[in-house]
């Protein structure tokens, strides 16, 4: 059996001791996102790193040297073209992740991908004026249409004041993550740049959840978006209580379930509608489902959406 090759850098950082440590993921994660886009740093790009995580330079010092170093070349094919953008956007990932300065907005959004592809794509920190359609390898190479061009601002103004709005207080580790993880699929499908949206999401939110979930001093404009409370993970958790007994739901309840599986943000209106029965009904098939534990309710009755507790479902009969 062969041996697997081992990456020096990871195993560099590995090493790192404590002081040197933030700094180092901060470039590893820098360098592991342009793999998204099939991207590939340089040797001079990962000596650069390391000068800077051992303190000889400053972050700023080494995007300094990455934008040198491409202005002293003459001429570039398309592997060293995508190799310099590579570079080039590490080293200004690494340094937004370095900075303490942070607000939960869609201005601090494009202004991301405008610092990340500054002087690299023409459309830098630019909303897309036209729509597209991608194949996408997350989804095995299916075909995916994003945001419609004519109301992008608009769903991502929406998009931030909603999670803006929500409130994580008393919420258990699974239903944060829960809820995050349908904020991030909300904002990737918004696709709002012609490129870079990845990585430019994948900065924002780095910074983001480092604030919501280490309680760091990222400015959220928001003194009550954090997580209180303990989070238990074992069987203090009622999502995650082993409990064996069977659940009998009715076939309206049934029914309800399916809708919410579908959308969770589904009003009782319109299940009603949906369903063809009254609001009342609704309200009552509701109330019975959280009461056997199938169904919670997170955030406002406006603003919230319905989370169902698979470990719980799973026992319907």
């Amino acid at each position: 059996m062969k041996d697997i090759k081992k990456d020096p850098f990871e195993e560099y950082i590995k090493n790192l001791p404590p002081t040197r440590k933030e700094l180092g993921q901060a470039w590893q994660a820098a360098i592991g996102l342009q793999d998204v886009d099939g991207l590939k740093p340089s040797e001079y790009l990962y000596e650069t790193a390391k000068k800077n995580i051992d303190g000889e330079i400053s972050v700023d010092e080494a995007g300094d040297l990455i934008n040198s170093y491409y202005e002293s070349k003459d001429g570039c094919s398309e592997v060293e073209t995508r190799t310099e953008e590579a570079d080039k956007v590490s080293a200004r990932i690494a340094k937004i992740l370095s900075e303490k300065a942070f607000t939960f907005s869609p201005t601090q959004y494009l202004s991301i991908h405008r610092e990340l592809f500054l002087g690299i794509y023409s459309h830098a920190g630019k909303i897309r004026d036209y729509n597209i359609t991608k194949k996408e390898w997350v989804l095995d190479g299916d075909t995916v249409s994003y945001g419609g061009a004519s109301e992008l601002r608009e769903t991502l103004d929406y998009d931030f004041s909603q999670e803006r709005d929500f409130r994580y207080n008393g919420l258990t580790m699974d239903e944060v993550i829960h809820h995050l993880a349908v904020f991030i699929s909300r904002l990737w499908q918004i696709h709002v740049f012609e490129e870079g949206n990845t990585r430019t999401t994948a900065v924002f939110l780095e910074k983001f959840l480092r604030n919501l979930l280490l309680n760091e001093k990222h400015e959220l404009h928001n003194r009550e978006m954090h997580v209180s409370g303990k989070f238990f993970l074992g069987h203090d958790d009622p999502i995650n209580d082993p409990i064996n007994d069977p659940i009998k739901l009715d076939g309206r309840e049934l029914k309800i379930i399916e809708l919410l599986r579908e959308e969770t943000g589904l009003t009782r209106k319109e299940m009603a509608a949906r369903l063809d029965c009254s609001d009342s009904t609704i309200k009552r098939c509701l109330q019975s489902l959280v009461e056997k534990g199938v169904l919670k309710r997170i955030g406002s009755n406006k603003k919230g959406e319905w989370l169902i507790l698979e470990k719980k479902s799973s026992n319907i009969l």
